[in-house]
């Protein structure tokens, strides 16, 4: 990681410019059983955003790559500006382990942006394959057992980030789904 960056301004205002990069680096998603590999990043620093210039590497056997913009909040004669960003990110041929259970295969793009409501997640994914690859048990036993069988379903309580998040998201997969038995 290689940073360079001017710091200034005042206790009140303090302004910075400047730039990171990184070469060869590694991240790990949280609740995602890949990493990103050889990651190459660049992030540009300005008073008043940080811009994502860019950002690629590997993933699940495919490739990756994310741009955006986080505007800061600023104070106007007119009030504060609120935070702002718009992110983008672009997935190519990734064999991906996620949901538990699924084998997803294909690429996408997706936009992350802020709104007044919150954020919303748009985009596109097409996958060329979905394999379900448990095992699912169908001897007479078993399905008579789940038809006779109560269960009580919890709901957990959804966090505010997650409730203020609009979807916006077309998945096409024609003739991708498989099921391994």
């Amino acid at each position: 990681l290689e940073l360079l960056s001017k710091i200034g301004g005042t206790f009140d205002r303090p302004e910075w410019n400047g730039e990171a990069a990184l070469a060869d680096g590694r991240f790990i998603p949280p609740r995602i059983p890949h990493t990103v590999d050889r990651l190459q990043a660049l992030a540009l620093f300005y008073p008043d955003a940080i811009v994502l210039d860019s950002a690629r590497g590997e993933f699940a056997g495919g490739k990756v790559a994310a741009f955006g913009r986080i505007d800061l909040p600023r104070s106007t004669p007119e009030g504060t500006t609120p935070l702002d960003y718009r992110f983008q990110l672009l997935l190519e041929n990734a064999s991906v382990r996620y949901p538990e259970g699924f084998l997803l295969r294909g690429g996408g793009e997706l936009t992350l942006q802020a709104t007044a409501e919150g954020r919303q997640l748009r985009g596109e994914i097409e996958l060329a394959r979905l394999d379900y690859v448990q095992d699912i048990d169908l001897s007479p036993t078993q399905i008579i057992q789940r038809f006779l069988t109560r269960t009580r379903l919890t709901v957990e309580e959804t966090d505010d980030f997650l409730a203020s998040t609009y979807l916006a998201v077309a998945v096409e997969a024609p003739g991708a789904l498989r099921v391994r038995n």
